[in-house]
């Protein structure tokens, strides 16, 4: 499985001799992922790798008639919470029918893995998929050995959670990690880096990383330096202390000189209308000389836990010590809430996604609508509806406005990302109405692109293949190349659209005819096949 990477984010063509490829790509504009100008040409595919790009090959086993069509390297989604998504989804639709062909999970802070053996408990514990908790493992490789029966249709890698991390090692309370702690810490990242981790998450704004220091951070964001890997952060505040919460990033990177990442980069409520404030903290700091890089979903709104209304006090001892204060506290929590950025925004911009059963009424409506259903004020809803869930709701949160979102869609530096999931076409096996950007994202950017004229179609697709590739430090993907493997997205630019909205999210997107994995064609005329053909990805020494 794992994977030798090669080298350069560039496309060139070479010629030599008369062959018989698997498969050919005939005729398509190829757009290499460079940024380069689009040309036309013929892509030739032996077993998994690109060996040729010329015109008029012959000889193929297999040939897709791509003229008219745009042929793009498979979209790269570097930000996923596909964690356990290809075992519960071998296909893993939402993200195939968009182009994927690669995602990155371990995101936010959160995986299902590592852990030293007396940390295992509590680690199943922090995970919310009860279904799965059998794949809660000690590490990387064990984790890849529980899934190895299992197929995919996309390439999948992860990073490490610091969130699980910690959980594991120093547990779910508001504590400054002692030395011994930090230690272990460090340890137990290197081996996983070594073993094929793309880098370290940080979820800063969940617990219990919350309770973390700087110092902690910037420590084992050192050893992911020595590793040529990427520390990526959810930051501790995307509202009214966004520009903090970035500034204690550009500390980290200054202090352990590691690549840092801002994840899915917004400005939240208390933060509208100041893109220029951030780009100018951002371009200063790389001006310094520190490497910081962001992402970005293409929504004014975010997904995340309902529990992210309370204020961060509350989480101090994870879910049950919550579930206690709900009891014993619940004038002070109500009031805690009453004063947090969620109540200040407007708790009817909060729409629960599903209450898992509980409340079927409740899904899809705002905590004000619930609030009035219930006759409970809203803040007394939200401790209603986590109590009786076990602090499990998904929320989708308008947060967010679309000036906002298009300004930072106008960087040529800023990766596109789903922040979702691999989820199922089938809306019987969904719980409620997720978020579009599960179904839509990819044809999403396309699509506001072309409406919009924010960049050219190479500076866009660039922004969806080598540039994640060249964070990720992913050199035989992302770019359509001699030598590279052979991922490939082809679409027609015509009647490129997602049709996923917020109230009805399982929907397929228009105008991606094919999708080839590693030589393979997975999406056939704008249906699945029977390929499964999807690996995971190791970036090892």
């Amino acid at each position: 499985m794992k994977k030798k990477l090669g080298k350069a984010c560039n496309a060139h063509i070479r010629k030599h001799s008369k062959t018989t490829y698997d498969l050919i790509i005939r005729n398509g504009t190829i757009v290499s992922g460079t940024k380069e100008n689009r040309y036309v040409a013929d892509i030739g595919i032996i077993n998994n790798k690109i060996v040729e790009i010329k015109n008029h090959l012959s000889d193929g086993i297999h040939v897709i008639d791509a003229e008219g069509l745009i042929v793009s390297p498979g979209f790269i989604d570097m930000h996923t919470h596909s964690d356990i998504s290809f075992v519960q989804n071998e296909t893993c639709d939402s993200k195939l029918y968009q182009g994927v062909t690669t995602e990155i999970a371990g995101c936010c802070g959160f995986s299902f893995y590592p852990s030293p053996e007396i940390g295992m408990e509590r680690l199943k514990k922090y995970i919310e998929e009860d279904d799965y908790i059998d794949f809660v493992s000690k590490s990387l490789n064990e984790f890849i050995a529980k899934t190895k029966d299992y197929k995919m249709t996309v390439n999948w890698g992860t990073y490490i959670g610091h969130n699980a991390l910690r959980v594991s090692v120093v547990g779910f309370d508001n504590v400054k990690a002692t030395e011994t702690e930090l230690e272990e810490m460090k340890e137990i990242l290197n081996r996983e880096l070594e073993l094929g981790a793309f880098g370290l998450s940080l979820g800063i704004a969940y617990a219990p990383g919350m309770f973390a220091s700087i110092e902690e951070y910037i420590e084992l964001a050192k050893v992911v330096e020595k590793h040529n890997k990427i520390v990526t952060a959810h930051i501790r505040n995307e509202n009214d202390h966004l520009f903090e919460s970035i500034e204690e990033m550009i500390e980290i990177g200054r202090q352990s000189k590691a690549h840092v990442h801002i994840s899915h980069l917004k400005l939240g409520f208390g933060s509208w209308h100041k893109t220029e404030k951030l780009f100018k903290l951002i371009e200063n700091a790389r001006a310094e000389g520190i490497h910081i890089t962001t992402e970005q979903y293409l929504y004014s709104a975010s997904s995340t836990g309902l529990s992210a209304v309370l204020p961060n006090w509350i989480h101090d001892g994870g879910t049950e010590k919550i579930l206690e204060r709900f009891k014993h506290e619940r004038q002070t929590v109500i009031k805690s809430i009453e004063k947090s950025n969620s109540y200040q925004m407007g708790l009817d911009r909060v729409i629960v996604v599903s209450t898992q059963g509980f409340m079927p009424e409740a899904d899809g409506k705002s905590i004000r609508e619930i609030s009035k259903l219930l006759n409970k004020s809203e803040a007394e809803t939200v401790i209603f509806l986590l109590e009786h869930t076990n602090c499990s709701i998904p929320t989708i949160r308008f947060s967010m406005v679309d000036e906002d979102v298009y300004e930072i869609m106008k960087r040529e530096d800023c990766a596109v990302i789903s922040d979702g999931s691999a989820y199922s076409l089938d809306e019987k096996k969904i719980k409620g109405n997720p978020h579009p950007r599960n179904y839509g994202t990819y044809p999403r950017f396309l699509k506001l692109n072309k409406d919009k004229g924010f960049m050219s179609l190479e500076k866009a697709i660039y922004k969806m293949t080598c540039l994640p590739a060249s964070y990720l430090n992913i050199t035989d993907r992302g770019v359509i190349k001699i030598g590279n493997y052979a991922d490939i997205t082809i679409f027609d630019y015509n009647s490129i659209e997602d049709t996923a909205t917020f109230e009805h999210a399982v929907s397929k997107p228009n105008g991606i005819k094919y999708v080839i994995v590693n030589g393979k064609i997975t999406i056939n005329k704008g249906e699945l096949t029977t390929e499964r053909i999807g690996e995971i990805l190791l970036k090892t020494p």
